[in-house]
C-alpha cells in the first residue's frame, strides 16, 4: 500500500453460519467462556456475497473522500489518548462519528458492513472467540490490542499485521469498526434507522441522558488498539453516540452486490477503487 493507494475490495461468498456465542457448553458451537450477556446468543444467519474493504479506511484515503474529523475537536480524543493514533497516511482513520461514515462512504455507492456481514467477515469460518483461534496468547501476538502494564499502545498502519482466512487485516483492534445498525443498550430493543437523532443538537441534549437503558447508540465492532483482548473478540461489540466522536471508531466499508450475484463465489480481491 501507498499514499495514494484506493480502496481495496475483496469479494466474500455468502452462506450460512453461527453468529454470537455461548459460555454454557464447551462441546456445542461458538463456546466462548468471556460471552457477556449484551451479547447476541448463538443463531443462524445467512448472508448474502458481498464485497469488504481489506484495510480499515486510513487518513489519506479519508481525506480524498471527503471525510472530516475536525468538526468537533472537542469530543475527538479524550484521556489524551490523540497521539496514539498518528495521522500519517497509511494509518487508519479514527474518531469518525457515525453521520460523517455513513454519508461519506454512500458518496462511492459503498455502505458500512451491516453486524451479521462484520462478524462473517471477521470469522471467516471460524467458532472461537478470536479469529486466530481459541488461544488466549496467540491471539494477544496477533492482535494490536492493549496489554496490561503496556504504555506504548498505539495504532498501527492498515496493510500491517496478518490477515484473517478471507484477507482481512485487523478485523479485530487497531481501530473498531462501525456498523451500519443502531443498538440499544440493553440490546433488547434494537432501534430502527428511522428512530435517529433528527440532528446535532437533539443528540448533544441528550448525550449523558441517553446512557439509560434502552438507549440508542452506534454499534462499534472488533474492538481497538486501547481495548483489552477480552474486548477484541468476534463477538464483542461497543457502542457510541451518532452525532459525536468515538476517539477510537474507524472505517471499513462494504459494497452490497445485485441479488443475482452467485452465493457461492469464491473469495477474491476486486482490485483498488479511486479514493
Amino acid at each position: 500500500m501507498s499514499d495514494d493507494s484506493g480502496i481495496v475490495l475483496v469479494l466474500l461468498p455468502g452462506g450460512t453460519f453461527l453468529m454470537g456465542s455461548q459460555r454454557e457448553d464447551q462441546n456445542l458451537p461458538n463456546f466462548d467462556p468471556m460471552h457477556d450477556l449484551e451479547e447476541e446468543g448463538v443463531h443462524r444467519v445467512e448472508v448474502e456475497a458481498f464485497l469488504m474493504s481489506k484495510f480499515e479506511v486510513s487518513n489519506a484515503q479519508w481525506a480524498r473522500m471527503g471525510g472530516d474529523c475536525e468538526a468537533e475537536p472537542e469530543f475527538k480524543h479524550p484521556y489524551g489518548w490523540r497521539d496514539r493514533m498518528p495521522d500519517d497516511p497509511l494509518w487508519p482513520v479514527a474518531g469518525v462519528p457515525w453521520r460523517d461514515a455513513f454519508a461519506v462512504v454512500r458518496e462511492y455507492s459503498l455502505s458500512l458492513p451491516k453486524a451479521a456481514q462484520w462478524e462473517y467477515a471477521c470469522r471467516a469460518g471460524t467458532e472461537t472467540p478470536w479469529w486466530t483461534g481459541a488461544d488466549r496468547d496467540g491471539a494477544l501476538e496477533t492482535i494490536n490490542c492493549y496489554c496490561e502494564g503496556d504504555s506504548s499502545a498505539l495504532t498501527l498502519p492498515i496493510d500491517s499485521g496478518s490477515p484473517n482466512a478471507f484477507g482481512l487485516h485487523h478485523m479485530c483492534g487497531n481501530v473498531e469498526e462501525i456498523c451500519l445498525e443502531p443498538v440499544s443498550v440493553d440490546r433488547h430493543s434494537a432501534p430502527s434507522m428511522a428512530d435517529l437523532p433528527k440532528s446535532r443538537d437533539e443528540t448533544m441534549e441528550k448525550r449523558w441522558a441517553s446512557l439509560r437503558i434502552g438507549s440508542q447508540w452506534m454499534c462499534c465492532r472488533g474492538g481497538s488498539y486501547s481495548a483489552s483482548i477480552e474486548e477484541c473478540r468476534s463477538t464483542s461489540w461497543d457502542w457510541g453516540c451518532f452525532f459525536l466522536f468515538s476517539a477510537v471508531a474507524g472505517v471499513r466499508p462494504v459494497m452490497n452486490l445485485p441479488e443475482s450475484t452467485s452465493s457461492q463465489a469464491e473469495p477474491e480481491e476486486a482490485g483498488e477503487g479511486g479514493h
